[in-house]
């Protein structure tokens, strides 16, 4: 039997398709250094996969099996495996759920919204062992139950279960029997919006220990068992929006998460206190925060975080301009301000010492005019521009975008601004990505010059 194997040991590699790439490596023909490789390949896939994905090219290394018996077993797997994947694509497809298909043709990644979790389904998404990323949300029937069929799969570095029906005893049955289970390699865990959750499965989940980004948005944790986590020394990205009762002693545990880069938190038991416990968080560099009881005074603190460079502040209504002037001089290069009444035109003045900034997003922020928006011209690196839903603004506003020449990507979104903004748009040199939306003084003849002009790569426009 022909066989012809082309050089691609590195991409299947990539896909964690270990025991392809030994049965390409063993076939051919060629030095020691070749069969160091197989046995190398060989003893990973056993390893990573179980005793029957490696065995095949193990024994023919040993001279336990004949060198045909292991090429024809070879090629028999390699046949399963497309096999496989065409019949999870196939029910894929037939109640719509989503795929991402690998460099190798595998899947890596599976997304399941919604739709009822059959047996029938769990031995197909079973039967791909090389799944780096499995997503099942908003499926009430998904429990503790389904959840164990799973175990025996292949290892899994991502997954999500949002929304179903999961109770502390499907969180314990993750870690059972860890390191050597299928969730022994996670580095991403989504629990979001499971209700049932208690603070029980903070111990179990600290028990990850390569997690790297954990999201528990919306469940009801308390701050009881949070210092549990800080075993978790590889974790660098953490979501709690919505664990209302996490307060200000819960930051003050949560900044002693020492790789920690990224931190998202919405609760009003927040104030300045709770944000300036953050200052310790020596790594942080993203801090997203909603509906804190903060006051102007937490500018003070964002200043003195040392590595903060992407901040988002949203509904948190007494923070005032104070607070965004007590910014001037820090690094940042995010900005997004959403939602914050007591920050008028005063505030963004601040933006004169954040020269720095290349992203930033105004988003209703009623309180802000023209006046204000002004202080636009000294963001002399600025790369990304959302205006959303600020009323108060004017064609006065168009002037001053205009004059941002590095700008390579802007949204306006819900303003009272005219065809003079289509004008400024269209002068700005570098400028790539436009999204208008409900932008009601805009008129067609404007928005069809933008798309005759044919300048951009993505253009969006929704009436």
């Amino acid at each position: 039997m022909k066989r012809v194997f082309a050089p691609s040991y590195l991409k299947l590699l990539s896909d964690n398709n270990v025991f392809a790439v030994g049965c390409q490596l063993k076939i051919l023909k060629g030095k020691k250094m070749k069969r160091i490789l197989i046995l190398v390949v060989s003893i990973l896939a056993i390893f990573q996969l179980g005793c029957g994905a490696g065995a095949v090219v193990f024994e023919w290394f040993l001279g336990d099996m004949p060198r045909d018996t292991a090429d024809d077993r070879c090629e028999i797997d390699l046949l399963e495996r497309e096999a496989a994947t065409k019949e999870a694509i196939d029910l894929l497809d037939k109640i719509g759920g989503k795929y991402v298909r690998a460099s190798g043709g595998n899947l890596a990644r599976i997304e399941i919204d919604g739709k009822e979790i059959t047996d029938e389904t769990i031995d197909i998404i079973k039967k791909q062992i090389v799944l780096e990323e499995l997503i099942i949300k908003n499926v009430q029937d998904f429990g503790d139950d389904k959840l164990l069929k799973f175990k025996s799969m292949g290892q899994l570095t991502k997954l999500s279960l949002v929304n179903v029906a999961i109770t502390d005893k499907s969180v314990e049955l993750l870690v059972d029997n860890l390191p050597n289970n299928m969730f022994q390699f996670l580095r991403k865990l989504d629990l979001s919006r499971n209700n049932s959750l208690t603070d029980e499965s903070i111990s179990h989940i600290s028990k990850f220990q390569v997690l790297e980004e954990l999201v528990l948005v919306g469940c009801s944790f308390t701050e009881a068992k949070l210092s549990e986590l800080l075993v978790l020394k590889n974790l660098r990205a953490l979501d709690i929006r919505g664990n209302l009762s996490i307060g200000n002693k819960g930051l003050e545990v949560l900044s002693g998460l020492e790789s920690l880069r990224s931190f998202k938190h919405s609760s009003p038991a927040v104030d300045d206190a709770g944000v300036s416990a953050m200052i310790a968080a020596k790594n942080l560099e993203t801090f997203d925060i909603q509906d804190f009881s903060m006051s102007s005074d937490a500018g003070k603190s964002f200043n003195k975080m040392p590595k903060l460079t992407s901040l988002i502040i949203y509904r948190c209504t007494n923070f005032g301009s104070a607070g965004l002037d007590a910014l001037r001089g820090k690094q940042l290069k995010r900005l997004t301000l959403r939602d914050l009444p007591a920050v008028d035109d005063s505030g963004l003045a601040a933006f004169r010492e954040l020269s720095s900034l290349k992203r930033l997003y105004l988003q209703e922020m009623d309180s802000i005019s023209d006046e204000g928006a002004r202080n636009l011209i000294y963001l002399k690196e600025l790369e990304t521009l959302e205006i959303r839903n600020m009323p108060v603004l004017t064609d006065k506003t168009a002037e001053y975008i205009a004059r941002l020449t590095n700008l390579k990507s802007i949204s306006i979104i819900g303003t009272q601004l005219t065809d003079k903004t289509i004008d400024a748009i269209m002068k700005l040199p570098k400028l790539q990505e436009v999204t208008l939306k409900g932008n009601n003084l805009i008129t067609p003849d404007a928005t069809n010059n933008l798309r005759n002009s044919k300048k951009f790569q993505k253009l969006q426009i929704i009436d």
